[in-house]
């Protein structure tokens, strides 16, 4: 009995030992071809609006809020009333209802909730217009893969592993880049809303209307 005990835990060992050759071994995988995936699931739509300057012009127009949501503030929000991303939404991707659609304005140095973070709870899909001119050097939303599990989507299915969850999504050192969607004037980003991503420049960039501008409209899947 004492023989195969020690067999066992023997065994459990070198189960163990080689579970974390493999992670070792997606993790360098991963690193060797950071930001260089292509997701299928990402779609980058260019020109979108016919009008991007005097669209710009009505969102700068609106009045931009802080919200306070429990305790967490969400600083520069504006409630979008021009419906041209969502009318283009709904001619493009006839399959999805926007049900929330906001503009955001990013000044240099603002105080965040979340850098990588899920949209999971706000819908099914994520569009993300691009509505500065001449963005910064770097500016546009990373996708990212938890280095350790290789999860690129929020898998959360209660409170508890939610928030499990979002413990990782203050530290960058869990996290390999899979894809980098450069911002450009009149750019959509749409993706699936599980997607672990982030703005590009964590610190944001410019002040009043030189800030980082965009707009982020929430959508659904229409019932087949």
């Amino acid at each position: 009995m004492k023989a195969a005990a020690l067999a066992a835990e023997e065994l459990t060992a070198q189960v163990a030992h080689r579970l974390m050759a493999l992670a070792d071994e997606r993790l360098v995988s991963h690193e060797g071809s950071e930001g260089t995936e292509v997701v299928p699931d990402i779609h980058v739509y260019d020109d979108v609006l016919p009008d991007p300057e005097g669209y710009r012009a009505l969102a700068l127009a609106h009045s931009f809020q802080t919200f306070t949501i429990g305790t967490v503030e969400w600083r520069g929000f504006a409630e979008c009333e021009p419906p041209g991303l969502t009318d283009w939404l709904q001619d493009r991707r006839p399959d999805l209802t926007a049900t929330l659609s906001l503009l955001r304005q990013s000044p240099k140095g603002q105080a965040e909730p979340h850098y990588i973070h899920t949209d999971r709870s706000m819908g099914d899909w994520t569009a993300i217009l691009y509505l500065t001119p001449s963005p910064k050097a770097g500016d546009g939303t990373d996708f990212w893969r938890h280095r350790w599990s290789g999860v690129t989507e929020s898998r959360a299915e209660s409170a508890t592993a939610m928030a499990q969850e979002s413990q990782a999504w203050s530290d960058r050192d869990q996290w390999s880049l899979r894809q980098h969607v450069a911002a450009r004037f009149n750019r959509v980003v749409l993706f699936p809303a599980k997607y672990f991503h982030s703005r590009s420049l964590h610190e944001n960039y410019g002040s009043g209307d030189t800030a980082r501008l965009t707009q982020i409209v929430f959508c659904e899947k229409k019932d087949a």
